[in-house]
């Protein structure tokens, strides 16, 4: 996160700027007008147009991260921690759906990038999470599947909901859907009288 007001002002502008124009159209001189600054502060600040787009997804993943490690700190039941990153996950695309567009432009603009900022940072803050999943899974509180695997697939589920809501333009947020997903993850589909039976019990 920046410490600097002024660059966390233009970040944010940024943000809004280039979610709204795409980034060809978004113009450096609008992003400074929009933060209240000069366009040389910006520049001063991000040499080049790139170099402000590719700090401003940074900035705005730093952010989602930052919502959701805030909303499950200090909670010591584990599967309390997970529903509440979960709902903060969620409920952060919802107040910042520009993210999301940002997300997109990366991957059109700069695809010759080795690994896209989210999964760069998704790599460097599952590991909290899969250690919370082992965890559950020594504790026998959650079947003997391999954390890593829970993880990244749940991670690709939310990741997935946030663009099916984006592109569907479904009118319910994305918070409103959040103790549907939970659910189907934390309980699974199948009722215990079918689990018996792909377990070979007699029902």
């Amino acid at each position: 996160m920046p410490s600097d007001p002024r660059s966390a002002a233009i970040l944010e502008a940024a943000a809004r700027v280039f979610a709204e124009h795409g980034y060809a159209a978004a113009d450096v001189g609008r992003i400074a007008e929009a933060a209240g600054l000069g366009k040389g502060s910006v520049y001063r600040r991000f040499p080049t147009k790139a170099e402000l787009f590719l700090a401003t997804v940074d900035h705005a993943v730093q952010r989602l991260h930052a919502a959701v490690d805030g909303a499950s700190a200090g909670i010591e039941e584990p599967l309390d921690a997970i529903a509440a990153a979960v709902r903060a996950y969620l409920a952060f695309f919802d107040a910042h759906p520009q993210v999301a567009e940002l997300l997109i432009l990366e991957r059109a603009v700069f695809k010759e990038r080795s690994e896209p900022t989210y999964f760069a940072h998704q790599r460097r803050h599952i590991r909290r999470w899969i250690e919370l999943v082992g965890r559950l899974v020594e504790q026998r509180r959650l079947r003997p599947v391999a954390p890593e695997t829970v993880c990244y697939a749940v991670s690709d589920l939310l990741f997935g909901a946030v663009f099916t809501h984006l592109f569907a333009r479904r009118t319910e947020t994305l918070a409103e859907r959040a103790d549907a997903f939970l659910d189907l993850v934390l309980w699974g589909l199948l009722s215990e009288r079918e689990r018996a039976r792909l377990r070979g019990e007699q029902p």
